[in-house]
C-alpha cells in the first residue's frame, strides 16, 4: 500500500540506523490504513531520487500529530540518493511503497553493504543452482 509522507530527516544520532536500512516512529506500524511491517524491503522515492531500504522503528523519533509525517532516520547513502546533496534538514515529500518478492530480490544483489552484498548474492546464485540441480533430478 503507497503511503505520502513528508518527513523531516533525522541526523542527530539519536537512532543510529545501519546501512541499507530506515527508521520511522514505531506509530506507523499500525496507522493510516494498514500495517507497515518491520523487516521488509520498501521503496522510499522524493523528488531528487529512490532507494530500497528494509524497515525498523524507533520511539525516539518524533511522530507528527494529525498527518503522516515527522521523523525519518536513514542511512548516509540513502540520505544524500533522497535529498540529493541538498541540504538534509529542510522537509521533504517521501512515497513509500512495499517492495515486491522480484523488487526484493533485487534490493539483495544491489545492498549498500559490500559484505552483506556478497553473503546475499552468493546465497541467491546458490539457492538458484539447487533449484536447477533438484529439478534435473526430478525431470531424469
Amino acid at each position: 500500500m503507497a503511503r505520502r509522507a513528508r518527513f523531516s530527516i533525522e541526523r542527530s544520532g539519536k537512532v543510529p540506523v545501519a546501512t541499507g536500512w530506515i527508521a520511522l516512529n514505531h506509530r506507523y506500524s499500525t496507522s493510516h490504513g494498514g500495517a507497515m511491517v518491520r523487516g521488509k524491503w520498501y521503496k522510499i522515492e522524493s523528488s531528487s531520487g529512490s532507494v530500497y531500504r528494509v524497515l525498523r522503528f524507533s520511539p525516539l523519533l518524533r511522530h507528527a500529530q494529525g498527518e503522516f509525517g515527522g521523523e525519518v532516520s536513514l542511512d548516509w547513502d540513502s540520505s544524500l540518493e533522497l535529498w540529493g546533496g541538498e541540504s538534509a534538514s529542510e522537509p521533504r515529500e517521501l512515497l513509500v511503497t512495499e517492495a515486491s518478492l522480484l523488487q526484493s530480490v533485487g534490493c539483495a544483489w544491489r545492498y549498500p553493504d559490500p559484505a552483506v552484498q556478497l553473503s546475499l548474492r552468493f546465497a541467491i546464485v546458490l539457492g538458484g543452482l539447487s533449484l536447477i540441480i533438484s529439478s534435473v533430478g526430478l525431470i531424469r
